[in-house]
């Protein structure tokens, strides 16, 4: 189970350490873009604005041994925005699909339960955020080690 993790959204870059779990010490770069505003809501609570996501892609870099992991997360996924609380909050079921090294037959599902931050944006809707959540599923094909 990998756990700590930290993103971003659309579509800015923003790696940052994760503390040790199951597999070693990871490093996070991800990508994702989500639609726009869905009115009215269709799963997010009252209050909030709700956007499905459309793409992304997203990589574990192991500090030790410089493997990488992949994996995505389901587009449709439902994504909530408070603008009161400035959160953004969603569970997103995805898939590892290999990577390098020991993560280069890495299958398996897992979901990613999360909360961010947007910490700074433009005009074009790009944001830089961090995000923070638990992932938990099965990893297959891999070795388990630490780093």
């Amino acid at each position: 189970m990998l756990t700590s993790v930290v993103r971003t959204t659309n579509p800015l870059l923003f790696p940052k350490r994760c503390p040790e779990n199951a597999l070693g010490r990871f490093v996070f770069t991800g990508e994702a873009e989500f639609g726009p505003q869905v009115v009215p809501n269709t799963t997010c609570p009252a209050g909030t604005l709700e956007f499905h996501l459309v793409q992304n892609t997203n990589v574990f870099f192991f500090q030790a041994t410089g493997e990488q992991l992949y994996f995505t997360y389901t587009p449709g996924s439902v994504g909530c925005y408070d603008p009161t609380t400035n959160k953004f909050t969603g569970r997103f079921p995805g898939v590892f699909s290999g990577g390098t090294g020991r993560f280069a037959h890495a299958t398996g599902a897992f979901e990613d339960d999360d909360v961010a931050t947007f910490l700074a944006g433009d005009a074009k809707g790009h944001l830089y955020s961090a995000f923070v959540g638990t992932v938990t599923g099965t990893i297959k094909g891999v070795e388990e080690k630490g780093d």
